[in-house]
């Protein structure tokens, strides 16, 4: 009984002193929780918060307009095409943003696994044009449009 009080204890001890984890590392501290991402309001829904810079003291933020498609570099405190950054906050990424009297708070985009999606138009009428009758469809070339291919032609000597 003493010879399994000893190896727990000396499990024990390697688990709380292994050599193998950084310094001040405790397995019983819990993670930290995401910060609460509050529901994206009406600016937030038109403006996007992508980027910014630091150069002299004094931040410059890169602001998406939606609507324009239009980014701006805009510096703290100011304004620029009806659109106004101030008050940043390093801890939680976030600026207040006003735009036509309205203010609100805006986090830092974040970037994410996701693929963009791609628009594409199909016309049913162009894709049965395109199609060969009795082809799989994972066979037909849809791109490659049909052409007459060109007949030989064929002179014979003439009969005297």
């Amino acid at each position: 009984m003493s010879l399994t009080f000893a190896s727990s204890l000396q499990a024990k001890s390697l688990e709380s002193d292994s050599p193998f984890l950084p310094p001040g590392y405790s397995t019983e501290e819990a993670p930290k929780p995401p910060p609460v991402v509050a529901a994206p309001g009406q600016i937030a829904r038109e403006i996007e918060f992508r980027g910014l810079i630091q150069m002299g003291g004094k931040y410059q933020f890169s602001i998406y307009d939606k609507k324009t498609q239009r980014s701006y570099w805009i510096r703290a405190g100011s304004n620029q095409e009806g659109i106004g950054v101030n008050n940043f906050n390093p801890a939680d990424m976030s600026v207040n943003v006003t735009k036509s009297g309205r203010s609100e708070r805006i986090s830092l985009a974040t970037a994410n696994d996701r693929p963009m999606t791609v628009a594409t138009v199909t016309n049913a009428a162009t894709r049965e044009a395109t199609s060969i009758p009795g082809l799989p469809p994972n066979l037909q070339n849809k791109n490659e449009s049909r052409r007459a291919i060109p007949r030989r032609r064929v002179i014979l000597p003439s009969k005297k």
